[in-house]
């Protein structure tokens, strides 16, 4: 029989948690502890997906909370993509987010379709980055 699924918003994770997870996310598989700790902590909301203790998915939101945030490194495992999971962290993530003005976040192209069901929209404008040397 399968655990169930535990899908809430928590400040109760640790770097190291994060550090297992984020190996399957190619965008943050080189970040390390200390980062992970910064980011925790740089955060105004974290969502995390538990199965028998066991992060399966995690999802955040920084920003100034008010006007502005953006969700962002949101992860699923493999094992367990495709199973609603990164539905329902969104969804978790959009209801603590409702009050504020705009919601940002950046995804691969093959995830366009799956932010769209949530109401974003691909937007007008440069996007812009500037990389750490």
């Amino acid at each position: 029989m399968t655990e169930p699924l535990i899908v809430t918003h928590t400040k109760e994770i640790t770097a190291a948690e994060l550090y297992d997870l984020f190996r399957h996310a190619p965008w943050a598989s080189q970040r390390d502890l200390v980062q992970l700790d910064q980011m925790i902590r740089g955060s105004f909301l974290l969502v995390t997906a538990r199965r028998a203790e066991r992060l399966v998915g995690f999802g955040r939101a920084w920003g100034d909370g008010v006007c502005r945030a953006v969700l962002d490194d949101i992860v699923v495992v493999p094992e367990e993509q495709g199973s609603g999971i990164g539905r329902r962290i969104v969804g978790c993530l959009l209801q603590e987010c409702q009050q504020i003005e705009e919601l940002s976040l950046f995804c691969r192209d093959e995830l366009v379709s799956f932010y769209e069901q949530f109401g974003f929209r691909q937007s007008r404008g440069a996007h812009m980055k500037r990389m750490a040397q």
